[in-house]
Parts: C-alpha cells; sequence; structure tokens
C-alpha cells in the first residue's frame, strides 16, 4: 500500500476530499512508520483544517484498529446485559474539567451496564481519564484477559490507548510537537479496540460533530454524539448541547437543555478541576467513597452540585444509546435515563460497588 504525498497533500491543500483507499494508504503509512514526521504533520492537521468528511474519517479509523491490539469482550450471560459502552470525547476544549466521563463510566458500571472505557493520560489537560482513575488505586494497564475479568466481575475496564496502539509510537512525538488537535482528536472516540457498539461521544468541535456522527452511523454503532454550545466536548451544565443520535445508518439532530430536566445552569468553571490527586478526591466526594490516608483538606476547585449535574447528563446520554439510541422521544428517553442514573447515584449500593471496583487490585 503506497501513498503519493505529493499528489495527496495537494489534494489536501486545494480542498479536496479523499478517496477512502488515499486515507487508508496514508493512515498504513503513519501507522508503519514509513512516513516521516513532516508528511504525517501536515496529514494529520491539513486534513482537519480542510474539514474531514464522514467518509475519510471512518476510512482512517477502520486502517488505525488494524493496528491495534484487539480486545474480545466477553459473552453476556444470557445476553440481558445489553451492549458495552465507551464514554469518551475528543478532548481538545481547553476548559480543564474534572474527568466527567470517567466518572459516568464507573456510575453506569455499578448499574450492570458493561463500560468498555477507551483513554489516555493527560494530552493538554492536568487529568486525563488514565491519571485519574490511576489516582483511585485502580489498574490501568491491563491485558486482553484482565480486561475480560475486570468487566465480567465490575462491569468496567479501562483501555490504555498507549498499550493497544503500539503503532501510535510514529505519531505521537509529532501530535505533542505541534500542540494543536489533530485528525487524531476524532480518530481516538472512533477506535476502542474492543469496538463497542454504544456509547457517548463528545466532540470539541462543533463543525466536526455531525461529521462524527454520520461515521459512527456508517459503521452501524448506536451513540450520541454530543457539543456543548459553550464549546465542551460533552453534555454542558452552563447551556444547551448539540446532540446527534445514531440509529439504523443514520443521525437525528437534538438539543439537550438542563432546564427541560429541572436542572440549573452552572458555570464552566463550576466543573473545573485541578491534577490527578484533586479528581480522584472529587470522585471520592461525588461517590462517598472510602477516604483515604493523608487527603488534603484544602478545597475542591470544583461545585459539587455541578459536577453531579454533569455526571447525571453522560451517563443518562450512554443509558440512551446503551437502550438502542431512538426508540421513544429523545426528551422521554433522557427524562427516563437521567431518573435512573440519579437514583443509582444516590443507591447505597452504588458507593459499594464502585468501592469495591476501586478497591480491586491487578488480576
Amino acid at each position: 500500500m503506497t501513498t503519493n504525498w505529493v499528489d495527496l497533500l495537494n489534494h489536501i491543500a486545494d480542498g479536496r476530499d479523499l478517496p477512502p483507499d488515499e486515507v487508508s494508504a496514508a493512515m498504513h503509512s503513519i501507522m508503519s512508520g514509513e512516513a516521516s514526521p513532516a508528511k504525517i504533520a501536515s496529514f494529520i492537521y491539513g486534513i482537519r483544517v480542510k474539514g474531514i468528511t464522514p467518509t475519510e474519517l471512518e476510512a482512517a479509523a477502520s486502517t488505525m484498529l488494524d493496528f491495534a491490539q484487539p480486545v474480545k469482550l466477553p459473552p453476556s450471560p444470557n445476553d440481558d446485559r445489553g451492549p458495552a459502552v465507551d464514554i469518551v470525547g475528543t478532548g481538545g476544549d481547553g476548559a480543564h474539567t474534572v474527568n466527567v466521563s470517567t466518572m459516568a463510566s464507573l456510575l453506569i458500571a455499578s448499574m450492570g451496564i458493561d463500560v468498555i472505557k477507551h483513554g489516555n493520560r493527560a494530552a493538554s489537560s492536568r487529568s486525563g481519564g488514565a491519571d485519574m482513575l490511576e489516582a483511585l488505586g485502580l489498574p490501568i494497564d491491563l491485558s486482553p484477559d484482565d480486561v475480560t475479568h475486570m468487566l465480567s466481575h465490575h462491569h468496567f475496564a479501562f483501555i490504555f490507548a498507549r498499550t493497544y496502539h503500539p503503532a501510535m509510537k510514529y505519531a505521537a512525538p509529532v501530535r505533542s510537537d505541534i500542540k494543536v488537535p489533530t485528525l487524531f482528536n476524532l480518530l481516538g472516540p472512533m477506535t476502542n479496540p474492543a469496538r463497542p457498539t454504544a456509547g457517548l461521544i463528545g466532540c470539541a468541535f462543533p463543525e466536526m460533530t455531525s461529521v462524527m456522527a454520520d461515521a459512527f452511523a456508517r459503521r452501524g454503532d448506536t451513540v450520541l454524539v454530543v457539543h456543548g454550545q459553550d464549546g465542551l466536548d460533552e453534555f454542558s451544565v452552563s447551556g444547551p448541547t448539540d446532540v446527534y443520535v445514531t440509529h439504523d445508518g443514520g443521525a437525528e439532530r437534538y438539543e439537550f437543555d438542563p432546564r427541560d430536566y429541572g436542572f440549573s445552569y452552572y458555570p464552566v468553571s463550576a466543573i473545573r478541576g485541578g491534577d490527578a490527586d484533586t479528581n480522584a478526591r472529587v470522585a471520592r466526594q461525588l461517590f462517598s467513597l472510602d477516604p483515604v490516608a493523608d487527603t488534603p483538606t484544602t478545597p475542591l476547585p470544583c461545585d459539587m452540585s455541578a459536577v453531579e449535574n454533569a455526571v447525571l447528563f453522560s451517563a443518562a446520554g450512554a443509558l440512551v444509546s446503551a437502550q438502542g439510541g431512538d426508540k421513544e422521544s429523545f426528551r422521554d428517553a433522557m427524562g427516563h435515563a437521567l431518573d435512573r442514573a440519579k437514583a443509582a447515584l444516590h443507591d447505597e449500593g452504588t458507593k459499594d460497588r464502585i468501592q469495591h471496583l476501586v478497591s480491586e487490585k491487578r488480576p
């Protein structure tokens, strides 16, 4: 599989969309170590500036998954647990919020939904999902067998992107060097090696939200792709959120407004986080987990009421996707899912299940 880089980059510079085979060839060159850093940077940034199409995005994700270490999900007993889900965002919103998606993942896992969380250490923020989970005490560098064990026992497992995407070693230094959002921000949520077919996907880039939804729809996945109108790559606590629900190979747009469900607005600063230890303290407080030794007594940087709302919104979105997306009106589906998530958050059994999970040592 060869790439004519001169023609490819000229096509991108001219604003021309690329056929899937050219995207796949370029990604193959990058992931196999054949492409130079200059070519990698030109491609991953240039195609984002041009505007990525759903077809291009799907082709890039498919090739990246070909290079990933595969994870086979364990069979669901009696096939009654529904699809495994992921809750993940593109990053790049610059808001430095607490780890909302990770806390929402823990919440719905405590409800018996299998969550296969794909994530990494922090890139532009102070705490990525891997950082916070590690600070909580969870093992993050899991083998495929470990993933199966964690899912079977706790309904939750973390897939560390750095481990399962070894071919990213060629592109990672380039991404770190240019320090701007690129194609790979969009690929992260689409390249979970376990290939869950449902999930909540956050997109920091408004012009790319529908593109991501269409790419997921082309794969036949049932997901919610969300963009907070305040710029967040998750449900907003400060205003409405654009939501694209994929089902039956298509995507429909909705708007989620917290006030429609009886929630108040909070400024984005109310869910601002800190480093991994601080964000782990937030999670411990949210779920009323047992305190750990030497916990600082300094005030948390966030408003816990706002954090609770943010986590409930994301958990509800993931529940809607796990239930098949749009089998009832979106407003009704979100309302029912919010009720379920809120009841679970305040259930003593939830604390016990999450406490058991965070006390789990490497299998």
